[in-house]
């Protein structure tokens, strides 16, 4: 979709919206109207989302549930939380849970209650750089388990667990840019967010292989050896495709991940069927990678973004 800009006066240039749009918005006359500058272009919606605070009640003390709770709110885009607890203890699982949420920070506390708000800014945080962070974090964990197989022992897995750790972080404060209006608009915005969860459990997938492969002390042959270093060139090819926005290698990974789909039952016949399963498992989630390039693409040779 392309519209011509008209000028008013020396500097100032004007576009019509979208009748479609317009409708589906109930757009009227005079109506002020959001515009925020992206990496990508402008975002114009009718109307911001309040996002200023919320009060919760935590029925549960473990950590899983308030990790959950408190990821919800912050990648939504809340940026003022109070937390009514019943246990001191509570308070300190918030705080472990705080170092994954990038910019928000207990600001008041006392036995009952602590307040957290969003003390450092967002606006300016570039959400392609963002993923390329993500991206090589995830390479990097490919390169030390592929390491650690081929020497057979596991030295490197809590260097792999801890930069998980960050992988989840980047991500989370990548959801937020996105709920925040911060990147694409609604419908580009869906594929991103599927493309994000795509790269957390790639990255899960590592861990748990991972750790299964050390706690079994496994010891992979050739043939699981090299299905785990295809995995890992197909990603590095996405990660590429990605940055590139390269048609041509997603169209070949759609195309080799039939045959390695057509593969996998005899290679699952191998000696360590949970970790080839787990990197098997991988391929689907390469293809939140290809839908988001395909889509970004799309957007790019249309020169819109919905």
């Amino acid at each position: 979709m392309k519209r011509k800009t008209v000028q008013h006066g020396n500097s100032t240039l004007s576009l019509s919206l979208p009748s479609k749009w317009v409708k589906s918005n109930n757009i009227q006359k005079g109506q002020f109207l959001n515009i925020d500058i992206s990496e990508r272009g402008l975002i114009i919606s009718p109307e911001k989302t309040n996002f200023s605070s919320i009060e919760i009640n935590l029925s549960n003390e473990k950590e899983w549930y308030i990790n959950r709770i408190l990821s919800h709110l912050y990648t939504y885009g809340f940026d003022e939380i109070k937390i009514n607890y019943t246990e001191q203890k509570q308070l300190s699982l918030i705080r472990k849970v705080l170092a994954e949420l990038t910019g928000f920070e207990i600001v008041e506390s006392n036995p009952k209650h602590c307040i957290i708000k969003a003390v450092a800014s967002i606006d300016t945080i570039e959400f392609d750089n963002n993923i390329k962070r993500i991206l090589f974090q995830i390479l990097s964990q490919f390169d030390y388990f592929i390491e650690d197989i081929e020497r057979k022992n596991y030295l490197n897995f809590d260097e792999t667990l801890e930069i998980h750790k960050v992988v989840t972080k980047l991500i989370n404060l990548s959801k937020r840019l996105i709920n925040k209006n911060l990147v694409f608009g609604k419908n580009t915005s869906k594929y991103a967010y599927n493309f994000l969860i795509g790269l957390l459990n790639i990255s899960r997938s590592i861990i748990y292989s991972y750790k299964y492969a050390k706690t079994n002390n496994s010891k992979l042959n050739e043939i699981e050896v090299n299905l785990i270093k295809k995995t890992k060139d197909f990603y590095q090819e996405l990660m590429s495709a990605y940055q590139n926005q390269d048609m041509i290698k997603i169209k070949s990974f759609l195309d080799e991940r039939e045959t390695i789909s057509e593969d996998s039952l005899e290679i699952l016949k191998e000696k360590n069927p949970v970790v080839i399963h787990f990197f098997l498992d991988m391929f689907k989630e390469f293809s939140a990678i290809s839908n988001f390039v395909i889509i970004l693409n799309t957007n790019s040779e249309n020169k819109t973004e919905n």
